[in-house]
């Protein structure tokens, strides 16, 4: 009696042992299964890279033509060395030529001169939450305001940070080392390289020999013969012939170049003459350029044309967003 009485019990006890053995399995697979799937569900949704992961050399984006019709001198006032030093361009001063990148011409002739500046800025944002389009179209607002621009209505809605690779045509970057701490500035995918030398060199041949058929930014269409107010600075001035005065009021935004962009036009006088600095500042995908463009005069020279100098540097900017969408 006694030897049944310890085998039922040894028997009830396997079974016990079977049975706790049994949910403790249970338990753990299920936890295993909530464990992945909620942490599926938490992982955020990394944001897309910029469409560029480097910039054009500055300083030969534009052609020796069109430099030569943007500024203009006098053969009987330099010699050919000196022309040739003007044309050539002076670099910006950068520390890393990938982010940041400019070139500055001038010149000069007893009746005043011609300075263009050409700056590109490639935009990387290191907030995982933030595209590097979506910080650049931060940027480019936050000098629009700079400028008095309001862009609010102009600019379209950014998209969202699973749709930002799309929204702008671009791929991701690849080839850059992650920035220390972080970031996306090395994300892997493929490159497009903004400035190559055949795209330069494709733009040159445009420009001096006008292949395309475009106007090159030192020609003016003839409704830009006719005088100008100078005082489109306000926006209030507008040429004779054909243009409208919304063509030369500024600041105003502008349709047609890159992403987006904004063109200003200010006037300054002084004792020794007028000075006029048109600027354009257009974004491409996570790229911001700035063109600035200076015509001054001296005292009882012929004033400046507010309206082909607005034309030029929309011309050199456009030119410049065409070589980058390449």
């Amino acid at each position: 009696m006694q030897r049944r009485a310890l085998a039922q019990a040894a028997a009830t006890a396997a079974l016990l042992a079977v049975a706790l053995a049994g949910c403790t399995g249970s338990d753990q697979s299920s936890g295993a299964v909530d464990s992945q799937t909620g942490g599926a569900g938490a992982a955020s949704v990394p944001v897309p890279s910029g469409k560029y992961s480097t910039l054009p050399e500055p300083c030969t984006a534009l052609s020796a033509g069109t430099l030569e019709d943007l500024l203009p001198g006098t053969a009987d006032e330099e010699s050919d060395e000196d022309a040739e030093e003007a044309l050539a361009g002076e670099p910006d001063l950068t520390y890393d030529a990938d982010r940041q990148v400019g070139c500055r011409w001038e010149r000069e002739t007893t009746e005043g001169g011609h300075k263009l500046e050409l700056q590109f800025e490639r935009i990387v944002s290191y907030d995982d939450e933030v595209s590097d389009d979506q910080q650049a179209a931060q940027i480019y607002a936050e000098r629009a305001e700079e400028h008095d621009v309001d862009v609010s209505s102009g600019r379209p809605d950014l998209p969202d940070k699973a749709e930002t690779g799309n929204a702008s045509g671009g791929v991701p970057a690849t080839g850059e080392s992650g920035p220390p701490g972080g970031g996306k500035d090395g994300d892997a995918g493929a490159s497009d390289e903004p400035g190559s030398g055949g795209s330069s060199g494709e733009a040159g041949g445009e420009d001096s020999e006008g292949g395309t058929g475009e106007s090159t930014p030192g020609s003016t269409d003839a409704s830009t013969d006719g005088s100008t107010d100078d005082s489109t600075g306000s926006g209030t001035g507008s040429p004779d012939g054909d243009s409208s005065p919304a063509e030369t009021i500024a600041p105003r935004l502008l349709d047609d170049i890159g992403d987006e962009s904004f063109l200003d036009d200010k006037t300054a006088g002084a004792s020794s003459g007028v000075q006029r600095k048109v600027t354009v500042v257009f974004r491409t995908s996570n790229v911001v350029v700035t063109v600035t463009y200076d015509q001054w005069h001296t005292a009882g020279a012929e004033p400046t044309d507010g309206a082909e100098l607005q034309q030029r540097a929309q011309q050199v900017a456009d030119r410049l967003a065409d070589q980058l969408a390449d």
